[in-house]
């Protein structure tokens, strides 16, 4: 890689907001069926932040238009008038960062924006890398797969940027996989590793921070075999993690004597009417009787679906899962799930959870940060970025500007401490880092409370 001198940030492009339809975003990912990822169909949900191609410097603050930055502690100036100081030291390094801040995959990534953010903050403020501050290079995939993987082809060819944030869902990592694999980007994806797509996270430079199907399964499971049932029902809706959440679970419940009635719907992320399905649940629960009802759904469409069921009177628990696990669960008010459970991540309220538990204290003085500061607290989504980034600065401590020196020192961290209550740890032929951070939440008065580790 050249020396890097003072560089210009590339003009800002206008941004396309102009949501794909569900057909047209399954017909650019090659797919079939209502298989949208993490985040799908969501958008509006949250405000996405930000988009288009910027440049966020140490410290600065993001303003509208292009900027330029210079190395060596030069004061330089924003389209809009800012100020910013690049810390003495070195160059910057510049981290690429290619997502959906537009489209229909936008609404969990206000949440990772929000945290990536505070992560860059945090480790400028403590004087970069090796005494070199971290630039971000933005560009919105505007949730199409084909734009994801032209971004990514943008970057990894772009011999200034040192590593790359690759986010979500499944599909736009499946068209970025082959472009950071031949052009050799060291890259971190927030997206979940599935069965499905196994050479992804069995390459040679894509690192994932979001937990399996499989850990979410076994977790799972573990609620069920605490909870002493025998029997449940379980549905899912169109995302890809929740569908392979009760595929694993099938399997291994039956293993374990727990019989795992799965239906073979899926609740259309596109759905506002939730009753055919509620109906539909409700009648197989009376036809056979479970312990519990798995409902592996969107934040959004797990109120209607627990009140629809209450409302027709299903008695039994009822489960939400890893994407149920946010504040937005409670948009038609706490007592429309009061007492649901969910199986989520434990960065899901880190105030809650009980004392000595892994990384409290980071996760508490993060989401207390970030509810300061954006009135937002530290999620799951935010946390994964957090652990992505800190995965990338290890790597860059050791390869500085050699790319393949940082992909190395990515894979070599082992039981690396993570924002999600866990660790991570990868290996050759295994960039799946995370194995554990599960625990199970009851839904009460508007709040997430905490019940069990599920590790």
């Amino acid at each position: 890689m050249t020396e890097k001198d003072a560089r210009e940030t590339p003009e800002k492009e206008s941004l396309n907001n102009r949501a794909l339809s569900r057909r047209e975003f399954l017909r650019y990912a090659g797919l079939t069926g209502a298989v949208i990822g993490v985040g799908g169909g969501l958008g509006g949900l949250l405000a996405a932040c930000g988009g288009g191609t910027t440049t966020t410097t140490a410290g600065a603050t993001t303003t509208a238009g292009p900027t330029t930055t210079a190395a060596g502690g030069a004061t330089t100036t924003t389209a809009a008038g800012a100020t910013t100081t690049v810390a003495a030291g070195g160059t910057p390094f510049k981290l690429g960062v290619t997502a959906p801040y537009t489209g229909i995959n936008s609404a969990a990534w206000s949440g990772t924006y929000i945290g990536l953010k505070l992560e860059l903050e945090h480790q400028n403020a403590a004087g970069g890398i090796n005494g070199r501050t971290i630039e971000l290079v933005e560009l919105d995939t505007k949730s199409d797969p084909v734009t994801a993987a032209n971004n990514a082809t943008q970057l990894s060819t772009n011999e200034e940027i040192d590593a790359c944030f690759m986010t979500y869902p499944p599909e736009e990592i499946a068209a970025i996989f082959p472009v950071v694999e031949k052009y050799g980007m060291p890259s971190v994806t927030a997206a979940s590793p599935l069965n499905m797509q196994a050479n992804l996270y069995k390459g040679k430079w894509l690192f994932y921070v979001m937990a399996h199907g499989a850990v979410w399964a076994q977790a799972t499971l573990n609620e069920i075999k605490a909870q002493g049932w025998k029997s449940v029902i379980g549905i899912a809706d169109g995302i890809l993690l929740d569908i392979e959440i009760l595929d694993e679970l099938k399997p291994i419940a039956s293993a374990a004597g727990v019989t795992a009635n799965i239906l073979p719907d899926q609740v259309s992320l596109a759905e506002t009417d939730l009753t055919p399905y509620c109906n539909k649940i409700y009648a197989e629960w009376k036809k056979n009787p479970s312990d519990a009802v798995l409902y592996m759904g969107a934040m959004i469409q797990f109120p209607q679906m627990y009140t629809g069921l209450r409302g027709l009177g299903l008695t039994a628990p009822i489960v939400g899962g890893p994407v149920t696990a946010h504040v937005a669960t409670f948009a038609m008010g706490p007592e429309a799930v009061e007492g649901a459970l969910v199986v989520g991540n434990a960065a899901t309220n880190a105030p809650g959870l009980p004392d000595g538990y892994p990384n409290k204290a980071q996760m508490v003085e993060y989401h207390n940060e970030l509810m300061a500061k954006n009135k937002a607290p530290l999620d799951m989504w935010g946390a994964q970025a957090i652990d992505a980034l800190r995965v990338i600065w290890e790597g860059l401590k050791v390869g500085g500007d050699d790319r393949a020196k940082t992909r190395d020192a990515m894979e070599a961290l082992k039981n690396f401490p993570s924002m999600q209550g866990s660790t991570l740890s990868y290996a050759p032929g295994d960039h799946n880092g995370v194995k554990s951070g599960d625990v199970t939440w009851e839904l009460k008065g508007g709040q997430f409370a905490f019940v069990r580790a599920l590790d």
